[in-house]
């Protein structure tokens, strides 16, 4: 198993999730959403990661996302 890391930046924008507009929403219908941008790193290219805006999150704090290539 290989391990990258990717530095992200927080854009602007928010979204609220909305149940059919965006696939696997469901759960956080009418929720605030935090937008996550990837923007640098030699192995993981682009992306975003939305974050539910309840949650406190701090400068220094971290994220780990597992992808399975199938």
């Amino acid at each position: 198993m290989a391990d990258f890391t990717a530095d992200a930046k927080g854009i602007g924008r928010s979204r609220r999730a909305r149940k059919n507009a965006y696939p696997n929403d469901g759960p956080n219908k009418g929720q605030e959403l935090r937008r996550y941008e990837i923007v640098s790193s030699t192995i993981i290219k682009g992306g975003e990661v939305f974050v539910l805006a309840s949650q406190s999150i701090a400068a220094e704090d971290t994220f780990t996302l597992t992808v399975k290539a199938g």
